[in-house]
């Protein structure tokens, strides 16, 4: 898993990469998969200090999600456990979560946002002496514009970068002070007082956001924006507020390329915070975010169905081990690994940390074999480091494998060190049966590889 790390001008912190590249449709009764992916995002929120980021692309037809995950460069325990959280769903949906395990491969994720781009800019105008900010939100119309770019082969990404927040308390009486002399302004519609009255209540804490949207070119942008209007006049027109708080001057490049929120670079005046903040609800909805039920499965090129790919978990796994087995039984090879990972499937519903320790296990033969055959003199080392040796360069393991090599050895180390662990009936599992069959299936896919592709090659 790779970590990239910046000074963000008040602190050094570390950032981790979620890729989530299948568009998992849910029908009745099958919503294991966004269960899952609601569960890691409900202890993202949970966890003091961890901002975030959230990236859709439309682009190709396709309809791919990017996650970051920001914390202190001392919390990098706390972005692993996180990680193994959002892995989850991939137990569900193969391959339908991917943490980059290189630089190479964060740096890939982030690239390729669109270069024309503007931004939802609540600034406040000025009345009598007063200030007024409306609180429009582009998330309102996510759904509807990403549906929009995937039936016309549009390019659209839309990002929401979130921090914590809590206002001090000199911006609180500032905002305070403008919501009294508005009550006390004649002429003001009432409707109008009530919503600057929830926008100040709303802005003693919780998270604040900044909504980008880009495509690719000028003509397409305008499009999005002629799109918004009508949400923006249903809401606010009858309020007094004229247009739509659109910014496409201001250079969005660090808030693209980093994920940061916007007050990491700029001073906002306290009504432009309070504007910007939302609760954990709405920023609940941003990092779960699910397509709804009506979306036709043919929506998007990399739509997946729940029902059609999930087909039993651990005994899927059984089944594409026996045909690994009876394959190498052809060839007239064997595999200790292959019996190893059979006693971890045998185990695993009654002892799950055994099942995932024994999947490390399998990791670390596997890659010491590799590192040794690759690093012809050199002494073992950590399976970190031999992890790390071997991924530079690219030329050893197929991408989807070098993916889930710190994956198997996080959810095992986390096991090994205690940092996860069944809970008592009734609580939310720290341990679940979605880390077991993830850890397993991915473990599978590298022993195939290896017994199967890599092995021949090598002429073992």
């Amino acid at each position: 898993m790779y970590f990239a790390r910046y000074d963000n001008g008040r602190s050094k912190v570390a950032q981790a990469a979620v890729s989530l590249p299948a568009l998992v449709l849910e029908t009745a009764g099958r919503q294991r998969w966004s269960e899952l992916l609601r569960l890691a995002a409900e202890q993202t929120l949970a966890a003091p200090g961890v901002d975030f980021s959230v990236r859709f692309t439309v682009q190709n037809r396709r309809l791919d999600r990017l996650l970051l995950l920001t914390a202190g460069e001392d919390r990098e325990d706390d972005l692993t456990a996180l990680c193994a959280g959002f892995l989850r769903p991939a137990s569900v949906v193969e391959e339908s979560v991917v943490v980059p395990a290189s630089r190479d491969q964060h740096d890939e994720l982030l690239a390729g946002f669109p270069a024309v781009a503007a931004w939802i800019r609540n600034e406040p105008i000025e009345h009598r002496g007063c200030e007024l900010v409306s609180d429009f939100r582009l998330a309102g119309s996510l759904d509807s514009l990403l549906l929009a770019a995937l039936d016309r082969g549009e390019t659209l990404a839309v990002q929401f970068n979130v921090c914590r927040h809590a206002a001090d308390a000199e911006d609180l009486r500032a905002a305070r002070k403008n919501l009294v002399r508005l009550e006390h302004e004649r002429g003001l519609p009432p409707v109008l007082v009530e919503s600057q009255r929830g926008i100040v209540e709303r802005a003693s804490g919780g998270f604040l956001v900044d909504e980008i949207v880009a495509s690719a070119d000028t003509s397409a942008l305008r499009r999005v924006r002629d799109a918004l209007d009508p949400a923006f006049a249903a809401g606010y027109a009858r309020l007094g507020f004229r247009e739509l708080p659109w910014d496409d001057e201001t250079d969005l490049a660090d808030l693209i390329s980093t994920g940061f929120h916007a007050s990491l670079f700029h001073d906002f005046c306290p009504l432009a915070k309070a504007a910007m903040t939302i609760d954990p609800g709405c920023a609940l909805r941003l990092l779960a975010w699910r397509p709804p039920r009506l979306w036709p499965a043919a929506c998007a090129a990399n739509a997946a169905v729940e029902e059609d790919a999930q087909q039993g978990g651990l005994k899927k796994i059984e089944q594409r081990l026996d045909r690994v087995e009876k394959l190498l039984a052809e060839r007239h090879a064997a595999a200790v690994e292959c019996g190893e990972l059979r006693k971890a499937l045998a185990i695993s519903r009654a002892d799950p940390p055994f099942a995932l320790a024994k999947a490390r296990q399998i990791l670390e033969s596997i890659v010491l074999r590799i590192f040794l055959e690759h690093k012809p003199g050199q002494k073992p080392k950590p399976l970190f480091n031999m992890i790390e040796e071997l991924l530079e360069g690219g030329q050893v393991f197929p991408r989807r494998i070098a993916t889930y090599l710190h994956t198997i050895r996080i959810i095992g180390n986390l096991v090994v060190h205690g940092g996860l662990k069944p809970e008592p009936a009734g609580a939310s599992p720290e341990l679940s049966e979605a880390d077991v069959e993830l850890s397993l299936l991915m473990t599978l896919q590298l022993v195939e590889w290896y017994l199967l592709e890599y092995a021949p090659s090598r002429g073992a």
